[in-house]
């Protein structure tokens, strides 16, 4: 069996199946969520359920990227942004 890493329970159950059930991502919820399951299934071994779910996993994170890549800049500069702001208010 596959080692995977730090699944969720849920992540876990999801991969041991026979069928990989993946979903397109619409959002930037959806597009967090999985890579946060592919951080999970970076351990993963090749030609497995775990394995070719991570194989699915990291093409629609590509595409998704590669048309939402104005939006990722945007959502890290506000990230960077906010991290200042609080960092000084803390001095």
């Amino acid at each position: 069996m596959a080692r995977i890493g730090n699944m969720t329970p849920s992540m876990r159950k999801r991969s041991e199946g026979k069928a990989v059930d993946i979903k397109p991502i619409k959002n930037t919820r959806d597009y967090r969520r999985a890579l946060r399951e592919i951080e999970g299934l970076m351990h993963a071994n090749r030609n497995t359920p775990a394995g070719d779910r991570l194989d699915v996993l990291v093409v629609l994170v590509e595409a998704w990227e590669r048309q939402n890549i104005i939006r990722l800049i945007r959502l890290k500069r506000s990230n960077i942004t906010w991290n200042r702001k609080a960092s000084a208010r803390m001095i």
